[in-house]
């Protein structure tokens, strides 16, 4: 079994008043396009971290397939909502895809890569600089939700990860409106 992990519950204060999940890009909101590589993966669950007050964002990705968990305090940071969804992750499960909401050029070939290399964590890198999406199998899953006290970044470090080359557009995230319109001006890429 192998799960994946949507984050979607960060403040997102960069990009002003408007929620930047449901920000339109290509006439959908942005959370979507990553849903919706996650839902064409095969995976055998699929859970989405929102903060309160997202029921719109949460009622689209349900009819998706995600199971819905909320991050009651998302001001704690992004790793307080990736471990939020790590305990939602089924027992069963060999470990998780995670992926982030802002992130709407991954690709179905990159999360598969990724996956390629358990029982391995791997994350992608592109000039230098690791981010999601990221694979976590199960020892690792075990490892974030025991070292609460630890930075996510530091664990996954530790546990000598694959690193998988991806392009700059494939990892281009959204934090402010310039970046939104940056992400419409280059459509769509892959690794």
């Amino acid at each position: 079994m192998i799960a994946g992990l949507l984050v979607c519950a960060g403040l997102s204060e960069r990009f002003g008043a408007e929620d930047k999940m449901m920000a339109e890009l290509e006439g959908q909101p942005l959370a979507l396009h990553a849903a919706a590589v996650l839902a064409a993966v095969p995976l055998d669950e699929r859970i989405a971290v929102l903060r309160p007050g997202q029921e719109e964002l949460a009622a689209r990705l349900t009819s998706l397939g995600f199971r819905i968990a909320i991050n009651p305090r998302p001001a704690d940071g992004r790793d307080s909502s990736i471990r939020i969804g790590l305990t939602t992750v089924s027992a069963a499960s060999r470990g998780a895809l995670l992926c982030l909401g802002d992130m709407p050029r991954i690709t179905p070939a990159l999360l598969g890569t990724l996956v390629g290399h358990d029982p391995r964590p791997a994350l992608c890198v592109h000039d230098g600089i690791a981010s999601p999406p990221a694979w976590f199998p199960r020892r690792l899953i075990a490892a974030i939700l025991d070292g609460r006290e630890d930075p996510i970044r530091a664990i996954v470090a530790r546990a000598g990860p694959a690193q998988i080359p991806a392009d700059a557009i494939a990892l281009a995230d959204v934090d402010t409106p310039a970046d939104l319109g940056h992400v419409r001006q280059h459509g769509t890429s892959g690794c």
